[in-house]
């Protein structure tokens, strides 16, 4: 065998997007992740922001955990809306202290963007935000797990179209 064919890779890049339904706590890690880049970037280029609200949303980001996992619905919302708050009263504070200072805004432009995404958009939404570090994963399949019947617990199946299209 030729040493050339034994090293070729013919594989995609494919990323499992486990259990991103609603009741899911990704949707927590997701919001939590962001704010906690947004006061990373904001301590980095030395912008005081009034509260970070990093603790708290750990916090409710467990507890929305926590919640989804004994299915308590309700409060999981509650949970997921407080972090959607801490998440949005961050983002906006960043975007008022560095409006007008074009370098800051430079270097700010493409989390901002990827924040204000991740507020927006909805469960029904076709472009959702699945990761910050890779915005360009989506979701091309939903499929059960072989569990016991009744179980509801939807994986997502995704793929990174940027390999897709570079090893095709």
């Amino acid at each position: 065998m030729r040493q050339s064919s034994a090293r070729r890779d013919t594989g995609i890049l494919i990323q499992i997007v486990a259990g991103f339904s609603p009741r899911s706590p990704r949707y927590s890690r997701l919001y939590w992740k962001a704010l906690t880049i947004l006061v990373r970037h904001a301590k980095r280029y030395g912008i005081a922001l009034r509260q970070s609200h990093t603790r708290l949303a750990k916090a409710a980001m467990v507890r929305a955990g926590r919640h989804a996992h004994a299915r308590q619905l309700r409060r999981m919302r509650r949970a997921l809306r407080q972090l959607r708050t801490y998440l949005g009263r961050v983002y906006r504070d960043v975007g008022r202290k560095i409006a007008g200072n074009t370098a800051l805004e430079g270097k700010f432009a493409r989390l901002l963007g990827l924040v204000e995404r991740l507020l927006a958009q909805q469960p029904k939404d076709k472009d959702k935000l699945y990761a910050l570090h890779a915005p360009e994963v989506v979701c091309i399949a939903k499929s059960l797990p072989r569990r016991r019947p009744g179980a509801r617990s939807a994986t997502s199946w995704s793929i990174r179209w940027a390999w897709c299209c570079t090893r095709w």
